[in-house]
């Protein structure tokens, strides 16, 4: 989970933007830079990205309010899953 303290001046936040990024076993780099979440939703799905990720991806995030765009965060490591499909037995 990654968190961002709240906005200094702005207000509320409009929305977040996620830049992920990760190096594949052949080398080539796939990055997801600025996707947006849906308003200020706080989560993000990233299971139509899964397939294009290696053993382990980055992520950073900022926000936007009326005083405009935050700094990115810190880079965060997260391993990628190994599948998106979950099981209700």
């Amino acid at each position: 989970m990654i968190t961002r303290d709240t906005a200094e001046t702005g207000g509320g936040v409009y929305q977040y933007y996620v830049w992920v990024n990760s190096t594949r076993s052949d080398g080539h780099v796939t990055s997801f830079y600025n996707s947006r979440t849906g308003g200020a939703e706080r989560e993000f799905e990233i299971t139509y990205m899964v397939r294009g990720l290696g053993p382990e991806f980055t992520v950073q995030v900022r926000a936007w309010n009326s005083g405009g765009y935050s700094d990115w965060t810190d880079i965060r490591t997260f391993a990628t899953p190994s599948s998106t499909t979950t099981s209700t037995s």
